[in-house]
């Protein structure tokens, strides 16, 4: 499975469509926002840090001031989307284009640390000729992990309360569904909704057995949002992470 970062500093790095006032006079109306997308095999995260504004006047969209630049702990990525004034997204819907600095590998010592388990704390940093912006996520880089808590012996019944773990317990998780893949190829696929499933503080996913469940091998594949929790955020006015994880698969035996 493959996991990406990504960051979002929402806030203005300039102002309006000629100017480039840079951050320190966005200040106000300013977020940061970070997006983590899944480890490949093999493979680096790739990484995308983007700033945007959080004000409706469309008149501030983001241009980026003079010497623009970006790293996560010191391994620098390289701008993509310098802003600009308005764009039209669909008739009718106007949105600006958010400054976006990407890396598509990154080669930090965190990459491994994290790997081995280590569960570094990271931060980005962005900055233009006026400020310096910096978030600092928890565990961002590490592999998520979610596995069979109980029933431990892996068969399950209908109606059986079927308990998940998640890692790094540091995240906030939301799921969105969870379905029931028979292996044997039978089409039987049953799905449960996420308002059906409990995530418990200490991120444990809990979730009833649905009934119908066809006999034998049977992928519990579960889709789930994450976020990294952010430990600080300096300079604009708000900072999140999300990370893309796709779906998780997990063996089971319906008796």
């Amino acid at each position: 499975m493959r996991r990406t970062l990504v960051w979002f500093l929402f806030g203005l790095l300039g102002c309006g469509p000629q100017g480039t006032v840079g951050l320190k006079n966005v200040r106000a109306t300013s977020a940061l926002a970070e997006q983590i997308s899944p480890f490949g095999q093999g493979q680096p995260p790739t990484v995308s840090l983007a700033v945007n504004t959080t004000s409706d006047n469309l008149d501030l969209c983001p241009i980026i001031g003079n010497n623009g630049a970006a790293d996560v702990d010191g391994d620098p990525i390289g701008l993509v989307v310098s802003g600009s004034a308005t764009v039209v997204r669909t008739p009718g819907l106007s949105a600006c284009y958010a400054i976006t600095f990407f890396a598509k590998q990154l080669k930090g010592q965190f990459i491994d640390d994290a790997a081995a388990g280590k569960h570094l704390a990271v931060t980005a940093h962005m900055s233009d000729d006026t400020d310096s912006w910096s978030m600092t996520t928890a565990a961002p880089f590490d592999p998520r992990q979610v596995g069979l808590v109980a029933p431990a012996s892996g068969m399950i019944h209908a109606g059986d309360t079927i308990s998940l773990s998640y890692q790094p317990a540091t995240d906030a998780i939301s799921v969105e569904d969870v379905s029931f893949v028979p292996t044997d190829l039978n089409p039987n696929v049953l799905k449960v909704s996420g308002s059906q499933v409990t995530v418990t503080i200490d991120k444990q996913i809990q979730l009833v057995a649905p009934a119908g469940l066809s006999p034998g091998s049977t992928t519990i594949a579960i889709s789930l949002t994450a976020s990294p929790q952010v430990l600080t955020c300096v300079g604009p006015t708000a900072c999140s992470a999300n990370v893309d994880l796709g779906t998780f698969n997990v063996p089971v035996v319906v008796k």
